[in-house]
């Protein structure tokens, strides 16, 4: 994940994984800062739909 965002990041922007914050040291996967558009905590969650494989082979070959 962490690749995929530096590639798909304009090259401005920063991208920290799992650095501890606030008196708790609570971990989000991910800081994002962008000079333009400020800083995100990103948090990512695992989907482990039925079918979602599918689902995304047949939407990447649409797009193809």
């Amino acid at each position: 994940m962490l690749h995929q965002l530096k590639r798909l990041l304009s090259d401005d922007c920063l991208v920290w994984h799992d650095i501890p914050v606030g008196t708790q040291a609570r971990q989000p996967d991910f800081f994002i800062f962008s000079p333009r558009q400020g800083l995100l905590a990103l948090e990512v969650k695992e989907t482990r739909r039925p079918g979602w494989r599918q689902q995304r082979q047949r939407a990447a070959a649409h797009s193809a």
